[in-house]
This record gives structure tokens, sequence and C-alpha cells, in this order.
């Protein structure tokens, strides 16, 4: 009897260790639901693409979101700052116009006159006098391309006030055409914004006046 336990509890542990030992150096066998297997190339890159596609189809509409949004913010204060600068000149007896109907070098008038009624009410980054008007850049990136007449450009990005030959009554995208008084074109004594909006895509004039319409905002219809 005893050697029979003996016998049966030797088999018992044998098998065990052998059990032990055939584990050894094997990857445990995990069922379906737990399985640890990673992604395969394909699958990488076909994830890869379908964000990619996804971003491509995105950014377009992201990026012009941020842009409207710059555009209406910088147009604002520019407007602020600027209409603000002709009080102060004004009562402090200044604002004299009658200098840019003078003769001569356009980007010299141009910068007496910004220097004289401007430069002391506001503060500026850069300037540069150009050869027929001038030009000066504000802390948040825009700018004002001042001309030797009763006409001055908004920048939205000031590096395109330094680039004369992309100037004239603005683009109604990032270059926006003010009276030097910081008012803008009017078309009828009635203000009809559809008459505003009508003439902005061909008289560029007319999208600032637009804007200023829709209280430097852009609406749905604007025509970007």
């Amino acid at each position: 009897m005893k050697k029979n336990f003996y016998i049966n509890n030797m088999s018992s542990r044998t098998q065990r260790s052998g059990d032990a030992r055939s584990s050894i150096g094997q990857r445990p066998r995990i069922g379906v639901r737990g399985d640890m297997r990673g992604f395969t190339l394909a699958e990488v890159l076909i994830t890869l693409g379908i964000i990619g596609v996804v971003a491509a189809l995105t950014m377009p509409a992201l990026t012009a979101s941020y842009q409207k949004k710059v555009l209406e913010v910088r147009i604002k204060k520019f407007v602020s700052v600027w209409k603000q600068a002709v009080a102060l000149a004004q009562s402090d007896g200044l604002f004299d116009t009658t200098i840019l109907k003078a003769g001569g070098n356009g980007g010299d008038i141009a910068e007496e006159f910004f220097n004289i009624n401007f430069a002391p009410y506001m503060k500026v980054t850069e300037t540069k006098k150009l050869s027929r008007g001038f030009s000066a850049c504000f802390p948040d990136g825009s700018g004002v391309y001042v001309f030797p007449h009763f006409y001055t450009n908004f920048c939205v990005n000031c590096k395109d006030c330094k680039d004369e030959t992309i100037h004239g009554r603005g683009n109604g995208k990032d270059i926006f055409s003010f009276y030097v008084t910081g008012s803008t074109e009017k078309y009828a004594t009635t203000g009809l914004r559809t008459q505003y909006l009508r003439r902005c895509p061909n008289q560029k004039e007319y999208c600032t006046t637009l804007l200023e319409y829709d209280n430097w905002e852009i609406k749905d219809d604007y025509p970007w």
C-alpha cells in the first residue's frame, strides 16, 4: 500500500515537472479575445492614408476660418486706432491735408504726413519710405500704406504694405482701401448692403465698405 502511494506520488511530481519544463521558453497562448497581436504594415499604411485624406479635406476650411478671424480682429483694431489718431491730431490743431495736394516725391509727402498726424498717436514697429508712398507696421503684424493723396491701404500682413507693386484700391482679401481719415467709400446715401455686395468683386474699395456695414465681420455671403 505504501509502495503504491510512493510510486503514484513520484509519478505526479514527474508529470508536473515535465509540464513546467515544456512550458519554459514558450510564449503563452492567448485565446482569440485576448489576442495581443500588433498591427501589420498594411493596416498602419491604410490608417495613415485615411488620416491624410481627412486632413486634406478639413485643413483648407480650418485655414480659411483662421484667416478670416485674423482679418476681423486686425482690421477692427486698425480702424479704432487710426480714427483715434485722427481725432487726437485734430484736437491738437493738426491733420492738415493740404500737404497731400502738394507736388513732389510721393514717398516724401506720405512720410511727412504720417509723421505729423499719426506717428505721435500710435505705436509702430517699423516704417519704410517707398518711391510712391510710405508704409508702417503695427505690433500685431498688420500695417498701413499711405498714399501721397487722400487714400490709404490697410494690410492684414505688413509685408504687403512694403510692396508697392501690389497696391491699388485693395483686393478685398488682405489689403483694404480707406480714406486717409479712416472712413470708407460710400456708394449711395441709402447705404444699401446689396449695392456694396454687388460692387465688391469688381470695385475692391467697396469690400471695405461692406465690411464696415457688417461691423467688420466676414459674413457667409462675403465674396472672399
